[in-house]
């Protein structure tokens, strides 16, 4: 399942002993940023107790059967859990007219998600006041995963440098995403800044006011694709 949706299982217990019987039902909890939900066949949730000592299906006839939900859910957004990570979920039965008598089964549930990676790059390896340092981050998404959406980038002006008005662009490559540019003068806590010539009391064409960048995309980002933001500076 993709980060962040559920995965949905059905669990069947069933008495076949010739007798009344007790069930009792233990499981595996929450794990690895997956989180793990027992819902009995009234709907009602059982998770505390099967995670715990256990929860016990009552007088259950011989031949009778209880149907329940097992939901496995990888956590989304901020964090979604790693592409390609699994978590297996074992769930046991127990009589209780014999504990020797048990049955148990596992689920794997496997999470799907983008896997974007970035790498920045700078022009030069060293540079003097009043000289000016071209930054290039590439992000890609890796192959055998899935589509990437809502992705933004956000880059902080490096100390002791000033942003050349203007030089903030976007590059889809192959990535077959489009994206809005905005700006900050306040480290992020707002998005309305308008980059100026002398901002600051920046040289003509630099502004010394603004602190980050962010470019805000749109789109759908295949597997195996990239894109590039770039932005100029000046040394102070």
């Amino acid at each position: 399942v993709l980060s962040g949706s559920t995965a949905i299982y059905t669990l069947k217990f069933e008495n076949d002993s010739p007798a009344t019987d007790d069930l009792v039902i233990t499981g595996s909890g929450d794990g690895s940023n997956f989180t793990i939900q027992y819902l009995d066949d009234t709907a009602t949730d059982r998770t505390a107790a099967v995670t715990g000592a256990g929860y016990t299906i009552s007088s259950l006839a011989a031949g009778a059967s209880k149907v329940w939900t097992l939901n496995v859910t990888p956590s989304g957004n901020p964090t979604p859990v790693v592409g390609g990570t699994s978590y297996d979920v074992t769930v046991t039965a127990t009589s209780s007219n014999d504990g020797t008598k048990t049955d148990q089964v596992q689920g794997t549930t496997t999470s799907t998600s983008a896997n974007i990676s970035l790498a920045k790059n700078v022009d030069k390896p060293n540079a003097n006041p009043g000289e000016d340092l071209t930054y290039i981050t590439t992000g890609t998404n890796a192959a055998s995963l899935t589509g990437a959406s809502s992705i933004e980038v956000t880059d902080q002006i490096p100390a002791n440098t000033g942003f050349k008005v203007g030089t903030a662009t976007f590059n889809p490559i192959t990535s077959t995403l489009t994206s809005v540019i905005t700006y900050s003068d306040d480290n992020g806590t707002s998005w309305t800044y308008t980059p100026a010539s002398t901002g600051c009391s920046a040289p003509a064409g630099y502004d010394y006011c603004l602190t980050d960048v962010k470019w805000t995309m749109t789109g759908n980002m295949p597997t195996g694709t990239n894109f590039s933001v770039e932005m100029i500076v000046i040394i102070k």
